[in-house]
């Protein structure tokens, strides 16, 4: 990857207060060559255990923004896309530091964002390495409540949202719909309501069963 393609992708991982899982998620980020690949922002909301500076010292080319302890998932999410997007992004990846991206994952959500410059991708999650278990992934709606599914090896599912663990998105959803709603949800529920505000503006959302990522289920 040349560095104009290299600089208009943004990995965006918030984080807070869990050092170990953090530095666990860009070791695997730099084991599949994602680390090297594109940009990386950590947004530490506001973290007393070190995490930004052992970040700096080991992870020099990853850019930390600060957070104030109030920012939670959507806002630290938010900030991040806003750098991002000032920066030229023309796609943010949105990266929880529990999941954990197999090797060409990331690549092939790129790849299916760009057959059509207003789709979302996103991967197939499952407890372990054995990729037996699936948890986290595209949605669709079912009466009141969104239910999760599973996309086979090889299977391309569209959905209605997505969970917010690992998802490739467009310049273009900040364009139609602005950034996540941290005001009205700041941590709960605004990823799956973001992204099913993005298909309402007439974003396609798919699910990609060959991309890959181990993320263990809360059941909370």
């Amino acid at each position: 990857m040349n560095q104009s393609e290299k600089s208009s992708v943004y990995i965006i991982i918030p984080v807070h207060n869990r050092k170990n899982i953090t530095l666990a998620c860009l070791e695997n980020l730099q084991a599949t060559g994602d680390l090297q690949r594109y940009k990386v922002i950590v947004v530490d909301d506001g973290s007393i255990d070190g995490t930004a500076d052992v970040i700096h010292s080991l992870y020099p080319l990853v850019t930390v923004l600060q957070g104030d302890g109030n920012l939670w998932w959507t806002g630290a999410i938010g900030k991040g896309m806003e750098y991002a997007y000032q920066c030229g992004a023309e796609y943010f990846i949105w990266l929880n530091d529990d999941t954990f991206p197999s090797f060409n994952t990331i690549p092939l959500m790129l790849e299916a964002c760009s057959q059509n410059l207003n789709r979302l991708a996103t991967a197939q999650c499952y407890s372990t390495q054995a990729f037996e278990h699936p948890t986290y992934g595209g949605q669709v709606k079912k009466l009141l409540s969104p239910k999760l599914i599973h996309a086979s090896q090889g299977q391309e599912l569209e959905c209605d949202c997505m969970s917010g663990n690992l998802v490739c998105l467009p310049r273009s959803v900040v364009d139609r719909i602005g950034y996540p709603p941290s005001l009205h949800l700041p941590h709960t529920l605004a990823d799956i309501v973001y992204t099913w505000e993005a298909k309402k503006a007439g974003l396609q959302l798919v699910k990609l069963g060959d991309a890959t990522a181990v993320s263990h289920f809360n059941p909370i």
